[in-house]
């Protein structure tokens, strides 16, 4: 008998051999430009797949909640940016980049608050029309960090947790204060932790404003795009 007829270990490899070539096929024809079941593309293409998985590269998208766009603290300026940061998400997912939301969420008693002491202006109750992040975002999939206040300590949290986070960009409202705090929170707990910033998926609450908060995160070292 030959070896592969009396050696168990030959027909494991075999196995294994055709399992991850079905399994790259497969994932290939899904997520692969070039569909084709020649065996090197497919797990060539596998592969880049497997790397993007274990080198994340992360999009933060700030509060982009209706309250904020068109209801109680909304702006032309938010309005504008949203079909913008629609299209930033739907590319980062082409690209393989995991995204993240955060969601400003206050209660009743948010008048009571610090906050609501001084910006009287009631939004973002959880629960209500205004609290929602707006439907023209593709949030399938995606965590969403809800959070009391301008940063999100859980977001900081979750982002240190990732031993393979390659780099973090941001995107979102306001730029003036709750993206420039989430970033530079970031930034204080990842200091080599390369961070950027879309200033166009971005708007604050009035434009001057805008273009200072994107010079103070410029100074710290920040990639404005």
């Amino acid at each position: 008998l030959s070896y592969s007829e009396t050696n168990p270990e030959f027909y494991i490899k075999i196995f294994m051999f055709f399992t991850v070539y079905a399994y790259a096929s497969r994932l290939s024809s899904k997520n692969c430009a070039k569909k084709s079941l020649y065996f090197p593309q497919n797990v060539l293409c596998f592969l880049k797949m497997l790397y993007r998985r274990l080198i994340m590269d992360i999009l933060v998208v700030v509060d982009m909640q209706k309250d904020f766009i068109s209801g109680a603290l909304g702006t032309k300026e938010a309005v504008g940016i949203v079909p913008r940061v629609a299209e930033k998400i739907a590319q980062a997912k082409k690209a393989g980049k995991t995204i993240v939301f955060t969601r400003d969420t206050h209660h009743e008693n948010y008048l009571d608050t610090q906050e609501g002491k001084n910006l009287p202006v009631p939004h973002c109750i959880e629960n209500t029309d205004g609290w929602q992040l707006d439907p023209a975002l593709d949030t399938a999939g995606a965590m969403i960090f809800d959070k009391p206040s301008f940063g999100s300590e859980a977001l900081v949290r979750y982002l240190k947790s990732l031993n393979d986070l390659r780099s973090a960009e941001f995107v979102g409202l306001c730029t003036d204060i709750c993206v420039i705090t989430n970033v530079l929170s970031t930034k204080c707990a990842l200091p080599e932790l390369p961070i950027a910033v879309d200033s166009t998926c971005c708007a604050g609450v009035t434009p001057q404003s805008h273009e200072n908060a994107l010079s103070a995160m410029r100074m710290c070292q920040i990639k404005i795009d």
